[in-house]
């Protein structure tokens, strides 16, 4: 009876403990929620300053005084990383908080180091938002940083106060190191070594860099936070060895650590890296078990205190989420599918086990890596086999060549070549990995549903998992677990469905996309069918138009060919993005350019660009026509073999219905070309019309307007261009019959969807 009692009371106890410990939990995850709401807000609240220059499109003259917070190098000199700034520009000063910083590009010479009052005159800039999907937002990039602003061409003036000792040592010892490396490895080996070792991105090969990313190998760029671990562990264990306390050694690895990531540039992953290492000595010192997921977390909670908006961030969702998949879906997988011992299955499972390892990372992040790269390449499994644990040769042939090469350079330099052979080997392996079919998918970027619903299935799988492991009791040696042997092709299978499940259908819906390219025209139309045309893909302001823009553009909505490109004429403000894609090499069903007599000089370069790429050339007049599905697509202008003056005569017009909705294309059609096409008596009423010559003065005139007759009107142009587009004239014919506008250089890429008989949406929201 005492013992029933006992029983019941201990139960009674229990309960209570566990809705204790849920009210905590509860209480901590509402104060966690809404303190990180209100950080996020606070971060991204738009300054006076970023007002100010928001309405200055090439932007303004200023004075900035502010403390150097850090220094780094670039491609064209130093930057000065400026915090608790004043600044002055067009009369008015303006005061930054502590957590808004400026980031001033300065000559070689400058001459300031961190802890330091700067004075430095330049033109201040906001750094250039995405205005197309897949474009990098380098705004959101900075602010990330508490960056709100660039400072060009600075001009140091003075400056005064204390130097920090410790950063500016830690800043000469990386710039003598680079620079030794750099002298030792070659420019382009030093340049990787740089950026693997010290976190320098200067000098980096754009070429090298795209090869990396496009074999899923460029987080090797990055500085590593596991070697940054195994450092701190080495010279934990040296003063273990030497005598030192555990405390004492434990400090001196952490304060090891802390100052090798700041003095590579305190990144994300070196932050996490130090963090953890940090929660993992505490733990020892503390005599409690390290548990990986808290250390993460705390890491996570500090970084995202200082930086809310990283949690944004392809750099922080990868790094964390790397080494959460590693913790979770790894073990759970590794778990489930155990091997007999001996040498041979002993090697065996070393190799199924990195190669599970991979496969875990890669389905953890696939969702961060189709959102930010919108590329996936399947042989970056394999490849990450070989590159990763070659990367500890790197790490000890560059440490070992630095070393050594304070003796000389000689030394180093030796030292330094299995690096450069590693290097080498690494650039031999994409090469031929690239050469293989399929080596890069394109699913581009999933919505936020399919996002969650993957993550929650995959969540659900690994608790299956855990749970049969669980269940097959502790004595698992020599018995088979359900679904033994079978882990790593039921992870590639798993990860194929995800692919599969993730992938952006943009192809199959009908719709319009205009983009924003600044001062040119580039026109994105998706049929509905999985056909894709693109109409001109040109920029006068924008010179790589093609690599910036076109191509992540292209990618982010899952396209890897465009079926047709239809050129309406050949002013470079329409071609050279698309010239730059076929030179590139990016598929291309074929080209379509209008029938012309005497073709211009551009026309004919662009015909001979299709021939060297092998893009079959054809070509459209008034009367063609391409009908798939409900999507119909009429040529009205130029007529047969049309003999014209001026290049924007002969500008191709074209008509796309779509059931009951019209869309009117007019190219850059001048008067002449528009008087040429009221005569045809060519049906011209449409709902939406793509305004001619990115609102010129003088074309669509008021005739033209009243025989189309649309509801909405969209025009395309560049942020202060010096033609004055759209002409105030244009805008008032405009608004003079109701029509509704969209401007590019206001909204960025504005979208027309066809069946939802809707008005067309601007992608900033405008």
């Amino acid at each position: 009876m005492a013992g029933t009692g006992l029983r019941a009371a201990a139960g009674v106890v229990e309960k209570k403990r566990f809705f204790i410990w849920t009210a905590v939990f509860l209480a901590c995850a509402g104060f966690s929620f809404v303190s990180g709401f209100l950080l996020l807000s606070d971060a991204d609240r738009v300054t006076e300053l970023e007002s100010e220059l928001e309405k200055m499109t090439r932007g303004c003259a200023g004075l900035v005084e502010g403390r150097v917070a850090a220094v780094r190098n670039s491609n064209g000199g130093r930057q000065l990383i400026l915090d608790h700034c004043f600044v002055r520009m067009e009369g008015k000063d303006f005061e930054l908080s502590g957590d808004g910083r400026i980031l001033a590009d300065c000559g070689w010479d400058t001459a300031a180091e961190p802890g330091e009052r700067v004075r430095i005159r330049g033109k201040l800039q906001l750094p250039r938002s995405a205005r197309n999907p897949g474009e990098f937002d380098f705004r959101a990039y900075y602010r990330a940083q508490r960056i709100l602003c660039f400072l060009r061409e600075g001009k140091l003036e003075g400056k005064s106060g204390q130097k920090n000792v410790a950063s500016a040592f830690l800043l000469h010892l990386r710039e003598r190191l680079s620079g030794s490396l750099k002298e030792m490895a070659g420019e382009e080996d030093g340049a990787l070594f740089c950026s693997m070792l010290l976190g320098d991105k200067s000098g980096q090969d754009q070429e090298v860099r795209s090869l990396y990313q496009q074999n899923g190998i460029a987080h090797i760029l990055a500085i590593s936070g596991l070697h940054i671990s195994l450092a701190g562990a080495g010279v934990w264990a040296l003063l273990r060895k030497a005598g030192a306390g555990y405390w004492s050694a434990g400090a001196s690895g952490f304060l090891f650590v802390a100052a090798y990531g700041w003095m590579t540039g305190g990144s994300v992953s070196a932050v996490r890296a130090a963090s953890m290492y940090g929660v993992q000595l505490l733990s020892g010192c503390l005599g409690r078990t390290y548990d990986t997921q808290t250390a993460l977390s705390a890491a996570a909670l500090g970084i995202l205190w200082q930086e809310p908006l990283q949690l944004f961030q392809s750099g922080f969702q990868l790094s964390f989420l790397s080494v959460l998949s590693a913790g979770t879906i790894f073990l759970a997988l590794r778990n489930w599918d155990r091997l007999p011992g001996g040498r041979t299955g002993k090697i065996f499972i070393g190799v199924k086990d990195a190669l599970l390892l991979s496969i875990s990372v890669q389905l953890g992040t696939l969702p961060a890596l189709c959102s930010h790269f919108f590329i996936w390449p399947p042989y970056g499994l394999l490849l990450n086999l070989a590159v990763i644990p070659l990367m500890t040769v790197v790490f000890l042939s560059g440490f070992a060549g630095i070393f050594w090469g304070l003796v000389t350079n000689a030394a180093g330099s030796f030292l330094l070549g299995a690096g450069r052979w590693v290097f080498g080997f690494y650039q031999r392996l994409c090469l031929a990995a690239g050469e293989l079919p399929g080596a890069v998918q394109v699913p581009g970027i999933p919505e936020l549903w399919k996002i969650i619903v993957y993550y929650v299935v995959l969540s659900l799988i690994c608790c299956a998992l855990r749970t049969a492991v669980r269940k097959s009791g502790p004595q698992r040696c020599g018995r088979k677990i359900p679904g033994a042997r079978i882990a790593v092709p039921a992870a590639v299978v798993l990860l194929a469905a995800g692919l599969f499940w993730l992938r952006a259908d943009s192809a199959s819906w009908a719709h319009l996309d205009i983009l924003d390219v600044g001062q040119g025209d580039g026109l994105m139309l998706y049929t509905g069918e999985g056909t894709v045309f693109m109409i001109d893909g040109g920029s006068s302001s924008r010179k790589n138009l093609g690599e910036e823009c076109l191509v992540p553009y292209l990618q982010s909505q899952g396209v890897s060919r465009i079926d047709c490109a239809v050129v309406s004429h050949g002013d470079e403000d329409h071609i050279s993005g698309l010239r730059q894609l076929m030179e590139e090499g990016f598929p291309i069903g074929e080209l379509v350019l209008p029938d012309i007599l005497h073709p211009d000089e551009n026309y004919r370069q662009l015909e001979e660009a299709a021939k060297r790429s092998g893009v079959p050339v054809r070509l459209l007049k008034a009367g063609d026509c391409w009908k798939g599905g409900e999507t119909e697509i009429r040529c009205l202008h130029p007529p047969d073999r049309f003999s014209w003056t001026e290049t924007n005569s002969y500008s191709t017009v074209l008509k796309i219905i779509s059931g009951d909705f019209r869309i009117l294309l007019t190219g850059d059609l001048d008067q002449a070309g528009e008087d040429a096409l009221l005569r045809s008596g060519a049906d011209l009423s449409c709902n939406v019309l793509k305004v001619a010559h990115h609102g010129s003065r003088f074309s669509t005139s008021v005739k033209f307007l009243e025989l189309a007759d649309p509801q909405y009107a969209v025009i395309s142009a560049g942020e202060g261009n010096s033609y004055g587009h759209p002409h105030r004239e244009l805008i008032k014919r405009l608004e003079g019959r109701g029509i509704r506008i969209f401007q590019t250089l206001q909204s960025g890429m504005v979208r027309i969807v066809p069946g939802k008989n809707a008005p067309p949406e601007g992608y900033l929201g405008e």
